[in-house]
């Protein structure tokens, strides 16, 4: 009898794990832009990955199971694994990123009876900086001024600029590295390093031996250019 029991519980063990099986596809944004990087997870488990440079993703779910992606300024989309293929397309969460803008040094200082918060004002400064992560810099990153509304995201370059004061906390954060929180000094410039974080994969579907090859070839021309402005100075950061 408990040999039995044994077999069936073996056998339902099997079939349940064989309903699990590989879902692809592509993630992009509203206007039909590819995301990279976009979080891709289980929902309830701790199964989860992250697109690769062209959006796309892969993934082991079972069909009674349902797949949560999610980006940084879009809203978290929900969806069943029920389908091998599935191209999800996130939409704007309505959140609008705050525009960042120079500082005017021949702002009109004059001093009015009440006019309390004029001074205050005048101890802001432009904060200028570049994440790397990897060695690389980061596009896309957001930065956050802590326990205010006040945000940025890094250019192309992995650069930003952003208006703040001294010893205010700017919340710096990637998908697939871990936040980092530093203090504003009196210092106008800042290079920020963000450690990745280990339990994010980054998988990259290769559709074919040429595909690969193409990869490859673009990733080391895009590391040597990015050495060549490194040694211009490109990335310096100097007050």
């Amino acid at each position: 009898m408990k040999q039995i029991l044994y077999i069936l519980f073996l056998l339902f063990f099997v079939l349940s794990f064989g309903q699990q099986r590989k879902v692809n596809g592509i993630v992009k944004d509203s206007i039909g832009e590819t995301i990279p990087r976009a979080s891709v997870v289980v929902e309830g488990t701790t199964r989860g990955t992250s697109t690769d440079f062209e959006g796309k993703y892969s993934i082991n779910a079972n069909p009674n199971e349902f797949l949560v992606f999610s980006f940084i300024g879009k809203k978290e989309h929900r969806i069943s694994a029920n389908k091998n293929e599935i191209n999800v397309q996130l939409m704007d969460d309505g959140v609008k990123l705050i525009e960042v803008l120079p500082y005017e040094p021949n702002i009109n200082r004059k001093r009015k009876v009440n006019d309390i918060t004029l001074e205050k004002n005048l101890n802001t400064k432009k904060i200028r900086g570049v994440i790397f992560g990897d060695d690389l810099p980061i596009p896309f990153a957001e930065i956050q001024i802590k326990g205010t509304d006040k945000k940025t995201i890094t250019n192309e370059d992995g650069k930003f600029e952003i208006i703040s004061t001294e010893n205010q906390i700017l919340t710096i954060s990637f998908i697939g590295f871990k936040t980092e929180e530093i203090i504003i000094t009196d210092k106008n410039c800042y290079r920020i390093y963000l450690t990745k974080n280990l339990f994010v994969d980054y998988p990259i579907i290769y559709e074919s031996k040429s595909h690969k090859r193409k990869i490859i070839r673009n990733s080391r021309k895009n590391k040597r250019n990015i050495k060549r402005k490194i040694e211009k100075g490109f990335y310096d950061c100097l007050d």
